[in-house]
């Protein structure tokens, strides 16, 4: 029962992968061939075997034909002639074989049972060469000859011979041979498909294979090179992005330090600056902005950073998002002014309490990245809403907006590190498009997900779905 079972799993496997699965392709391949073979040799056997059965039946009546007129004299009278020629009928004639004479177009001599049949044979034009015919459902060898007597035409004799038998046995013959070679090729592609998928299992496990280092003495030499071609190529890529997250890290965390001295030293200089032009604050506040953003895109890095490594702590606690969406300060920062959420951001929650296992602050920092992603990329005057929902067992946070949209190919790239749409790379805007990958990370860290719906030049709706703690009863 577990072997069918692990069939039809196979199927359902192989129905899901379509075509484009290299054991089905292969399968196909294989019982196409086998189909070709075999028919081809199929075909070639059924003809073999008719020709051999109608040339045997041919030679025989032409060798009947040959050998009747021996021994036959020129006749002395017309009645010695006939009973001549029925002493040599009947010496031939045989149950399936029917021969009876002519002369002058009246018959002399005839087997004894022919008499049911004459109807039947004069409808035909005799060959004179045999020839196979089929009348009423029958198989019949006709053949004629001119028959003489020292050279002189005596009259003309016919032969009929009834192959009806035969050719039944051989139709059977011919269909037993048709289904055998139906169920070979089914055999074949049963077969082909079973040492297949054992011959491409080792491919399915080169992850397992390669990650675990194990063995390759049982997997065949094409396989095991590919595996371990794999395995160099992880090793290189492992060690290439560990040596990118150290660099990362590192530069990051000695930059935002300098940055941050920098940063003390400039507001410092900013409220002692009474004594300063305004062409040198203006100079100043600009520096200031700047190295703010700097530390602030260095942060994101570290957050990433910690967050891909795992390294992020969080302090889980049942949170109620009603209560907890309605009393968060949130802001709404664009170019043109920054205010509370009363200003421009709408928040509608649901009837119902939805608690999650969260940590607020983390939730709280990538709800605030997508209001500040919304805000960013929407006109100052367009509102923006915060609305909370429930699908079966998660709870939804949406956040919505009416800018630019996004293209449908760019709905999951946008969520990777330092990726950003065509028309946003630039300074107004600002960024180095690791907000979204910081939410996603966050929000999976925290056992939800975020996705997003949007169409081009109508706005966005980013959602956080998150599981719904169960009370205990």
């Amino acid at each position: 029962m577990t072997f069918i079972q692990h069939r039809f799993k196979q199927l359902r496997r192989l129905k899901r992968e379509g075509i484009g699965s290299l054991q089905l392709r292969l399968t196909l391949g294989i019982t196409v061939v086998s189909l070709l073979g075999l028919g081809s040799l199929g075909t070639w056997t059924i003809w073999e075997m008719r020709q051999m059965l109608l040339v045997k039946h041919k030679q025989s009546l032409e060798l009947i034909a040959d050998r009747f007129p021996d021994g036959l004299e020129q006749p002395t009278s017309k009645s010695a002639m006939t009973q001549t020629l029925q002493h040599k009928v009947d010496q031939w004639a045989s149950p399936s074989l029917w021969i009876w004479v002519k002369v002058e177009d009246k018959i002399v001599a005839q087997s004894p049972s022919i008499a049911p049949m004459e109807p039947l044979f004069s409808r035909l034009t005799m060959p004179a060469l045999p020839a196979v015919y089929n009348l009423d459902n029958h198989y019949w060898v006709f053949c004629s000859r001119t028959l003489q007597a020292k050279g002189m035409k005596v009259g003309q004799l016919y032969l009929a011979q009834d192959i009806t038998h035969d050719y039944i046995v051989l139709s059977t013959l011919i269909n037993t041979l048709r289904v055998a070679t139906l169920v070979a090729i089914a055999i074949i592609a049963v077969l082909a498909a079973l040492l297949i998928w054992r011959s491409l299992h080792p491919l399915r496990r080169m992850n397992q294979l390669a990650a675990a280092g194990m063995e390759l003495d049982q997997v065949p030499t094409e396989v095991k090179d590919l595996v371990q071609a794999f395995s160099q190529l992880s090793v290189r890529l492992s060690e290439t992005g560990a040596q990118q997250r150290q660099f990362t890290d590192s530069m990051s965390h000695e930059l935002r330090t300098s940055l941050s001295l920098i940063y003390g030293y400039l507001q410092s200089t900013l409220r002692r600056g009474d004594n300063l032009t305004d062409p040198q604050k203006n100079a100043l506040e600009v520096a200031v902005g700047e190295t703010e953003r700097t530390i602030q895109l260095l942060t994101s890095l570290l957050d990433l950073a910690k967050s891909n490594q795992g390294g992020i702590s969080l302090h889980c606690v049942p949170l109620n998002l009603n209560d907890w969406l309605q009393i968060t300060p949130w802001m709404v920062e664009s170019q043109a002014f920054s205010c509370l959420f009363s200003c421009r951001l709408s928040v509608e929650v649901a009837s119902d309490p939805l608690v999650v296992q969260a940590d607020s602050e983390k939730l709280q920092q990538v709800i605030q990245q997508l209001i500040d992603n919304a805000a960013q990329y929407s006109e100052p005057d367009r509102p923006i809403a915060l609305v909370l929902s429930r699908d079966r067992q998660e709870a939804v946070i949406q956040v919505h907006d009416h800018g630019f949209g996004i293209p449908a190919l760019e709905h999951t790239r946008i969520f990777e590190p330092f990726y950003r749409l065509e028309s946003s790379r630039c300074r107004s805007t600002g960024g180095m498009g690791l907000g979204l990958a910081i939410v996603k990370s966050l929000t999976e860290s925290m056992g939800g997900r975020v996705t997003v719906q949007s169409t081009w030049g109508e706005g966005s709706v980013f959602e956080v779905r998150l599981p719904i703690k169960v009370a205990k009863p």
